[in-house]
């Protein structure tokens, strides 16, 4: 496995850590029949509520989420990675309609901005991929070389589960392999 280091934000973005609990299996997969991730190499952390696929060329990583729980990683080299965690919700979010979900993100987003990185916009786009709703934000650290995080926040009930698509040198291929991610990513408990 791979280990990195990265700091952001404390709640919102990144800090690697060499601690992980992921791990990527083969078929058959245990969420499989209840909704959760089928097929190909599978990453699901330990005790975690989602499931994604493993893009192709890419690797486990050790990573941390600052404060997230259930963190997973896959990256293509040190400098180019894909980084998931569990944040629960006080709430059921399936409650909120896709405005009133946006506008809270948003408002968190807001308070997260620092001076080691800078958010593209505070207001997020919504997007609907077969996990539960996402809405995506950028972000530019001010770290040499500066590192590009295009921030999705997946919810589904109880649990927001943060995706952090991280490039400094190979946009292209980290937006292909999150799109895959994104599309194959399933949360498969919601918690209470």
């Amino acid at each position: 496995m791979m280990n990195t280091r990265l700091g952001l934000t404390a709640a919102a973005l990144l800090l690697c850590l060499p601690a992980c609990t992921s791990a990527i299996s083969g078929k058959p997969h245990v969420a499989a029949g209840s909704g959760g991730c089928a097929g190909g190499a599978i990453v699901e952390p330990k005790g975690g509520p989602y499931c994604y696929a493993t893009p192709d060329g890419f690797t486990a990583a050790r990573a941390m989420l600052s404060g997230a729980q259930y963190t997973s990683a896959v990256a293509l080299d040190k400098d180019n990675l894909i980084i998931a965690g569990v944040y629960p919700a006080p709430s059921n979010l399936d409650t909120l309609s896709d405005q009133d979900l946006t506008k809270a993100l948003d408002e968190l987003m807001d308070k997260q901005d620092s001076p080691s990185f800078k958010l593209a916009s505070t207001s997020g786009t919504l997007s609907k991929p077969p996990g539960g709703r996402a809405v995506e934000y950028r972000a530019t650290t001010d770290s040499k070389p500066p590192i590009t995080v295009d921030l999705y926040v997946i919810s589904k009930g109880h649990t927001k589960v943060q995706l952090n698509c991280q490039s400094t040198d190979q946009p292209a291929k980290i937006e292909t392999a999150c799109g895959k991610v994104l599309q194959s990513m399933r949360i498969t408990a919601t918690g209470n």
